[in-house]
């Protein structure tokens, strides 16, 4: 089994490097592998890794003085978590005040949480816990996690791979980056037998990224079809068979185990990106002038919830089986997992409290703006769709209650007379770029080994935007925009409520590498070279919708007719001007406009005419 296991370590690499000496390549691999099993048989001391690198340093180590809460964050005022007896071992990650963030087993489950700092006392040792017995190590382990390296951040993959899109989207270079993507379509596309295939062969990713794009150029008709496809591909694979998608995901999971590689798998998306794609679909229906994104935006609210509940039955699952491996793994094993959660987790942290902004990843209040939008919209026609616009209004209000638009939306519903000789103009801009994927690299020791653990970590993209104005054509502010979704809280609470699926992946690259490295290390050079060959390949998924904004935001004006055309003006923090672009409105009826703020580069698009225009 193990020979099959490293064969196929050998040869998937040779293949995805293009060997062309596969075969001999493997031979030398066989008798390699025969020596390395006598060696191992016969006692023969395994190859310990260099002790050169700096040594990380030991988290501080504590015990509960007496049994204590645990809570979900730095204060009374915040939920219970559960409580812990008297001399539970505790791990501290961070500090807050007089309350410390900490990693210890809650009911035989790992946990993070905050305690208060006066039911705590510090050990002696960082590198002591509570139970001795437990921290003891062989030798070669020992020397390994002497050698063990800190924690870096880099990009990687996809992420690496978009940034020269981002900085073409930055300058207002549009055609420079359909011209980047084209040959690269163009490629897939010729791959595919009907355009099914096509769809398919495009992925996800490919098709949200398009749609931003589409969005951005103002090539409406084909963002409303790219977005299309992205939804077309989520539910064909809820529509498959499982039989199929066990072999389908069985062939794709063996290259990937081979290698350690997660981008030879396809994108499934997050679950806040799956409701985003139709909160993009529906502004792409708007600038269409069509009510279908009424229905779209319905679609969205449900899936909302949807994946909500589906997010939270998966976390279930994985604290279950974290649980379970908790106590089947060795000793050795559950130690070297442990204490690279515990390094990595303080990467995590630095990005805790602005997570904890938003409840959870499914609060994002877009879907029901836009429905109070279209409501308000008819309400001109039809009174009685008032109380549902502000229905509509009131609930997104509800997941975003500092927003001023929503807060003045609700506000104006409740009243029961329209203004006359005014006609309602919706403006949606997205700001900023969302954060970005990037690589979180740590080197724990195990099995006398030095093991990469490589986890995605999102890192906030900063914007030099403070404020974003509608104006007159002469330069008069009508309206500030207000923020209506918080895309990078969303994303960030994201990544905070994937810890227990983070925790058991690193249980798991530590159990299984630890086999697969302690054998290929003794094959000689050849086995090696495939060690150190594996871990460079070896890649967390970097993949994630990076051209989607960090915040969208909207103003709502009610504008006298015979206005035909308003400025959309961005300022940075010192209130210096930064982009500025003047778009055409509907004279006398209802409108709609969309823009991307990107630094000093703005994209704007008016609908021109809604389903409701009478011009």
């Amino acid at each position: 089994m193990r020979y099959g296991l490293l064969a196929g370590v050998a040869l998937t690499i040779a293949v995805i490097q293009g060997d062309a000496g596969a075969a001999s390549f493997l031979d030398r691999f066989v008798n390699d592998f025969n020596k390395a099993l006598t060696t191992q048989q016969s006692g023969g001391a395994r190859q310990q890794p260099s002790s050169t690198t700096k040594a990380a340093p030991a988290l501080p180590m504590a015990h509960t003085i007496k049994a204590s809460n645990l809570r979900a964050g730095p204060g009374t005022g915040n939920e219970k978590v559960g409580l812990v007896p008297a001399g539970t071992s505790l791990t501290i990650l961070s500090r807050e005040g007089n309350w410390y963030r900490v990693r210890t087993s809650l009911d035989g489950i790992p946990t993070t949480a905050w305690i208060y700092r006066k039911l705590v006392a510090l050990d002696r040792s960082g590198e002591e816990t509570a139970t001795g017995a437990q921290t003891q190590q062989p030798r070669g382990t020992a020397a390994a996690l002497a050698g063990a390296k800190g924690a870096t951040i880099d990009y990687a993959g996809y992420s690496k791979e978009f940034q020269q899109v981002k900085r073409m989207l930055e300058r207002g270079d549009l055609q420079g980056v359909a011209s980047y993507y084209r040959q690269r379509d163009a490629d897939l596309f010729n791959k595919a037998r009907d355009e099914k295939d096509q769809i398919r062969i495009m992925g996800l990713l490919r098709w949200l990224e398009r749609g931003t794009l589409a969005l951005d150029q103002g090539r409406i008709p084909e963002a409303v079809k790219d977005f299309s496809n992205a939804e077309f591909i989520l539910e064909t694979r809820q529509q498959e068979s499982k039989l199929k998608g066990w072999f389908t995901k069985a062939a794709k999971f063996t290259a990937e185990t081979a290698v350690g590689n997660e981008e030879l798998q396809d994108y499934p998306g997050e679950g806040y990106e799956r409701v985003l794609m139709l909160n993009y679909k529906s502004i792409a229906y708007l600038l269409e002038g069509d009510r279908r994104a009424y229905n779209v935006t319905r679609r969205a609210i449900d899936w909302q919830n949807m994946e909500k509940r589906a997010f939270e039955e998966k976390a279930r699952k994985a604290r279950e089986e974290l649980a379970e491996k908790q106590r089947n793994e060795s000793k050795e094993s559950k130690h070297a997992a442990g204490n690279a959660s515990d390094q990595v987790e303080r990467e995590y942290a630095r990005l805790e409290a602005r997570a904890k902004s938003v409840p959870s990843a499914y609060v994002n209040p877009f879907g029901y703006y836009v429905a109070g939008m279209i409501q308000e919209y008819e309400s001109y026609a039809d009174r009685s769709l008032r109380d549902n616009a502000r229905i509509s209004y009131q609930k997104a209000l509800e997941l975003n209650p500092d927003s001023k638009v929503l807060q003045r939306a609700v506000n104006d519903m409740k009243k029961g007379r329209i203004p006359a000789g005014t006609r309602l103009v919706h403006v949606v801009v997205g700001d900023g770029f969302v954060p970005e994927k990037k690589m979180l690299t740590y080197t724990v020791g195990a099995g006398g080994q030095a093991i990469p653990i490589k986890l995605p970590i999102y890192q906030p993209v900063p914007s030099p935007v403070r404020r974003i104005e509608v104006q007159t054509s002469a330069g008069k502010r009508l309206a500030r925009l207000s923020p209506v979704a918080d895309v990078e809280a969303i994303s960030l609470r994201n990544q905070l409520d994937m810890e227990p699926f983070r925790q058991l992946r690193v249980m798991l690259a530590v159990a299984s590498t630890v086999v697969t490295k302690g054998l290929l290390n003794n094959l000689g050079v050849i086995g090696q070279a495939l060690s150190r060959k594996r871990d460079e390949m070896a890649a967390p998924d970097m993949r994630s919708w990076q051209s989607l904004p960090r915040t969208i935001l909207a103003a709502r004006l009610r504008l006298r007719k015979g206005i035909g055309k308003i400025r959309i003006v961005s300022y940075d923090r010192r209130g210096r001007r930064l982009a500025s672009r003047t778009v055409k409105i509907s004279r006398n009826s209802p409108d709609f406009v969309y823009g991307r703020s990107l630094g000093r580069t703005m994209y704007v698009h008016a609908a021109g005419k809604l389903w409701l225009a009478d011009d």
